[in-house]
């Protein structure tokens, strides 16, 4: 594929600390990153083709569980793939207080369709 879609990995970090998303462009070589606001952290990004109207590879949405380092608060922001350099909307950032990124590592059982990233579309 031409395009994928990475959390930023600092070289100075000792752990894995994901504070920016990055789409690569592997036939042009460039890279475009979203730095996440102070005290954010991402996970996991995958992309969501747009249905049924997609006019090409990146027509669509990167998703990604962000987690609050103060708070611990949990948001599911939704990224327009083609212009990641901006959260697509208001839409984009659903809040999900009682099943958030930080809380996954120890509740393993699925999102479920109630999961506020079930609901971009």
């Amino acid at each position: 594929t031409r395009y994928s879609y990475h959390q930023h990995l600092p070289e100075d970090m000792y752990t894995v600390d994901f504070r920016a998303l990055v789409k690569y462009d592997h036939e042009s070589g460039a890279a475009t990153r979203y730095d996440y606001p102070d005290g954010w952290r991402g996970g996991e990004s995958p992309f969501a083709p747009k249905q049924g109207t997609a006019s090409g590879e990146d027509d669509g949405y990167v998703l990604s569980m962000l987690t609050n380092v103060d708070t611990l608060a949990s948001e599911c922001w939704v990224f327009a793939a083609r212009d990641i350099e901006q959260v697509s909307d208001e839409r984009s950032r659903a809040g999900d207080p009682g099943r958030g990124s930080a809380q996954h590592v120890r509740d393993p059982r699925p999102l479920g369709p109630c999961h506020p990233c079930a609901h971009v579309f």
